[in-house]
């Protein structure tokens, strides 16, 4: 390998750098081939060897890669409906994992004794989950709704 000025950027020495005609050794940045590169004589600078390298594209077919263009406000309410959804399922989460909590400790108390305190946290819990609930169930049916109006103006 040669010693390379690192004080140069990497792609102002790859477009400043010649390479000839024939067979030469790999670039420094591909080590783990050992084959000589063959290089067509037509492609004697940095850019035209870097374009030799090419990949196979397919694409889907047209109908599957239709975009589908609505109303600006319509989908800023459905991103807005979408995200207080997530937000609702976490608290709806939170709140059932703190009712299933007490409810363990209660199991598996050593002695079987409720307090006043923890079920006035219970209750709240409970009442917590069913109003995130609730709310939860409004927040969906809005969604939908804002969904079937975007897809109703495409089944004309």
């Amino acid at each position: 390998m040669t010693k390379k000025d690192f004080s140069k950027p990497a792609r102002d020495d790859l477009e400043q750098r010649s390479l000839p005609t024939g067979t030469v050794s790999l670039p420094p940045h591909v080590d783990d081939q050992t084959e000589p590169l063959v290089v067509e004589p037509e492609s004697t600078t940095a850019d035209n060897y870097l374009k030799n390298y090419t990949a196979p594209i397919s694409l889907p077919r047209r109908e599957d890669i239709t975009v589908k263009l609505g109303p600006v406000n319509l989908i800023e309410r459905l991103d807005e409906y979408q995200s207080d959804e997530n937000l609702l399922t976490f608290f709806l989460g939170i709140f059932i994992g703190a009712i299933l909590g007490i409810i363990s400790n209660w199991a598996t108390a050593s002695e079987f004794v409720v307090t006043p305190f923890s079920l006035i946290l219970l209750g709240i819990f409970i009442s917590l989950s069913i109003a995130s609930g609730v709310w939860l169930k409004r927040i969906r049916n809005r969604r939908k709704k804002v969904n079937r109006e975007i897809n109703g103006l495409y089944e004309k």
